[in-house]
């Protein structure tokens, strides 16, 4: 079984055209991150990876192609991601369960009202969408 599952978050912005504290150069973090986080780790960031539960208005891709690398060369248990309000779910991603947690509508068009996740002791996810009924 899993003695010990690990939790890492990653945030910032892209760079802005300005001087701002909270801009961080991902592949940066990424990096220093990658020496520590293990298939059986969790990950929590801001943006999706590129190409999964990052459609903006069914039109294009708003992910991250860094983070899309770094999940398929680490294959972490489970990403945990928000920002893109149209894509609210959950997909696995090779080995790696992808849980696109914002606020708005789900990939049926339904309000997301949140994920139930069971990782269970050999690492297994379940995920179960939260439904107002």
């Amino acid at each position: 079984g899993i003695d010990t599952i690990n939790i890492y978050g990653i945030s910032g912005t892209i760079p802005l055209p300005f001087a701002s504290r909270i801009c961080i150069r991902e592949n940066t973090a990424l990096n220093h991150l990658g020496r520590k986080i293990s298939s059986k780790d969790i990950l929590v960031a801001h943006p999706p990876p590129r190409g999964v539960l990052d459609q903006v208005g069914n039109r294009f891709s708003a992910g991250s192609a860094n983070l899309n690398r770094f999940i398929e060369y680490h294959q972490p248990t489970l990403l945990l991601c928000g920002h893109i309000h149209e894509q609210a779910g959950a997909v696995q991603h090779n080995q790696t369960w992808i849980v696109n947690c914002a606020m708005g509508r789900n990939t049926f068009g339904e309000p997301s009202l949140g994920m139930l996740i069971n990782i269970d002791e050999n690492g297994s996810c379940r995920i179960t969408p939260l439904t107002a009924a």
